[in-house]
């Protein structure tokens, strides 16, 4: 067996105590770095004890163990997203008071310029614009938390550089093929090491609106491909059907490839392992049977599009949504017959072909993934540029 990449790996009871021996075996190459970076995952400052935010005390135990290994400065930054203050999260979760109590900065990404980074194997441009802040320390740390997310199928390694972009090229991602623009601001500036708090996970609709699910897991790498791919077995997926994952490493950025991973620690990743509910799963239970949804074979990518067109719609367009109510279908995946035609159908994305004879009453939505105001305007049977102009980052 070839091993390409080493993920650690360790179940305890007490979050301290579990990260500190997942970072005294990890850490080592960090042995008298002069300058490290701390890319934290704060989700707008929402509670950590739901697993939307990484804890803070994860954050101060990670620095306390660099500082142990001679490292001379350290800064934590984060931009906490559009319309949100990151100062603000910052002393929401009290991560600014503990900066200063142990002599680190806390910065605002949006506070620096962006810097052009050519990407030749990039999915959506050749080029991309992520912060400078990252290229000035010697050392760029992620830490993040493990949880399900409604468009991109998980969020934890890859997603977290999220970011590290401007405003803009977030809502054109989040409106385009958000896990190929996740994997090219990977591309331009992946993060040198990764460690993941997945004592509470978040499942269904993540990464705000989904249900907290309890692993008592930290993991950690140097291989973001890698991390993810561990991140997806403990949710009880199959990395092969996570875009992001696929995408990442079909680019060179890391092994997805479970035969060469080499877990150290607490090896046996299906004793810890919990299934996540997908936004789609969730999605089902909150409709119930006003909508009928069968899915086959489906990807991270169509099961994102399709549960935030559903949410969406049901958040935004409530009254047209209920009219679809009892007379649509929805398929999501690759199928190899016909849609039934007693309903009104609809087909997200492009597996397998999907159907290429299709009755008067069905439409399909191609794309992999298609955009999600496409589905909601055939869920709405609307015009999306008349009706769907007001809709914003989800």
């Amino acid at each position: 067996m070839r091993i390409e990449s080493k993920v650690y790996l360790q179940y305890g009871k007490k979050r301290s105590d579990t990260l500190r021996d997942i970072l005294s075996e990890s850490l080592e190459e960090m042995h008298q770095v002069d300058s490290i970076l701390i890319k934290p995952n704060l989700t707008g400052g929402q509670s950590p004890d739901r697993g939307v935010t990484v804890h803070p005390k994860s954050i101060e135990v990670l620095i306390s163990m660099l500082k142990d290994l001679g490292v001379r400065r350290i800064d934590i930054a984060e931009d906490s997203g559009r319309g949100l203050n990151t100062k603000e999260v910052f002393r929401k979760l009290g991560i600014d008071g503990m900066a200063k109590r142990i002599g680190v900065c806390t910065l605002d990404f949006t506070d620096y310029q962006y810097d052009e980074i050519n990407i030749p194997k990039g999915y959506l441009s050749k080029s991309i614009r992520v912060s400078s802040l990252p290229s000035r320390y010697e050392k760029f740390i992620s830490i993040t938390t493990l949880k399900a997310h409604h468009q991109a199928g998980l969020t934890c390694a890859l997603k977290n550089l999220f970011g590290t972009i401007p405003h803009d090229l977030k809502r054109k991602f989040h409106r385009s093929d958000i896990e190929k623009g996740i994997v090219d601001i990977n591309q331009a500036r992946k993060a040198d090491f990764t460690v993941v708090d997945a004592f509470i996970g978040v499942e269904g609709m993540g990464p705000t609106l989904g249900n907290p699910l309890e692993l008592n897991v930290v993991f950690a790498g140097k291989d973001p491909v890698a991390v993810d791919t561990v991140a997806s077995v403990l949710m009880e997926r199959n990395p092969a059907e996570v875009r992001t994952i696929n995408l990442a490493s079909n680019a060179g950025l890391g092994i997805m490839s479970l035969s060469e991973i080499e877990i150290v620690g607490s090896k046996d990743l299906k004793k810890f392992a919990r299934r996540f509910k997908t936004p789609l799963d969730q999605m089902k239970q909150l409709l119930g049977e006003s909508i009928e949804i069968i899915t086959r074979g489906e990807c991270s990518g169509c099961i994102g599009t399709a549960a935030t067109a559903l949410f969406l719609c049901n958040k935004r367009f409530k009254k047209q949504f209920e009219h679809a109510f009892g007379k649509l279908r929805l398929y999501v995946g690759g199928f190899d017959t016909k849609p039934l035609v007693d309903k009104r159908a609809i087909v997200v994305g492009d597996c397998k072909g999907n159907v290429k004879i299709l009755p008067n009453n069905c439409t399909i939505l191609r794309g992999c993934p298609p955009i999600v105001t496409d589905v909601m305007a055939a869920i709405l049977e609307v015009e999306k540029k008349d009706k769907l102009s007001g809709i914003k980052d989800f």
